[in-house]
C-alpha cells in the first residue's frame, strides 16, 4: 500500500502543513497539561491522533471533508 500519491509538490506541502498544525496542538496540549487542565489536554491529544489518523491515511476519505 502506497501511503503517500499524487503530486510531489502536493504531498510535500499536506506533510509540512500537518507537522506545522500537529506540532502547535501538541504545544496547547502540552501547556493545558501543565496548568492542570488534563480533560482539554486530553481532548487535544485525541484530536491530534484523529488529525494524523485521517489525513496520512486513506481510511477514510469523506471524514476529510468533515473535518
Amino acid at each position: 500500500m502506497k501511503l503517500f500519491s499524487g503530486n510531489r509538490l502536493a504531498v510535500t506541502a499536506k506533510i509540512v502543513f500537518l507537522s506545522v498544525t500537529l506540532a502547535l496542538l501538541g504545544l496547547l496540549a502540552q501547556s493545558a497539561f501543565a496548568s492542570g487542565e488534563g480533560v482539554i489536554a486530553g481532548f487535544i491529544a485525541i484530536s491530534m491522533l484523529a488529525l494524523a489518523i485521517i489525513y496520512f491515511t486513506k481510511i477514510s476519505i469523506p471524514l476529510k471533508f468533515f473535518l
